[in-house]
């Protein structure tokens, strides 16, 4: 039942994830690269297994997004992560 809540909520973002991933490919940064969200998404979705309270969209998109904005630079990127998703959002 976890995992099949997992996979509806990737099928439904998609799109949010491939954007994430077609971005985080043009990171050069070895220590936040593509696998090391693709590491951090592994870890949040094992964290949520035993949380049954927490949003797991928000959780699993955010995972994905969450170093995005390191494409575009290093000092703050948290906040142009979040924006960049926010923008994305509105476009899908």
């Amino acid at each position: 039942m976890f995992e099949e809540e997992i996979n509806l909520i990737i099928e439904k973002n998609k799109n949010l994830i491939d954007k994430a991933v077609e971005i985080m490919k043009q990171v050069n940064d070895p220590k936040h690269s593509l696998s090391h969200m693709e590491s951090v998404v592994k870890y949040t979705i094992e964290i949520l297994r035993h949380e049954e309270k927490a949003n797991k969209e928000v959780c699993i998109i955010s995972a994905y997004w969450h170093d995005v904005g390191r494409s575009i630079q290093k000092k703050d990127h948290a906040l142009l992560s979040a924006n960049m998703l926010k923008e994305e959002m509105t476009n899908f």
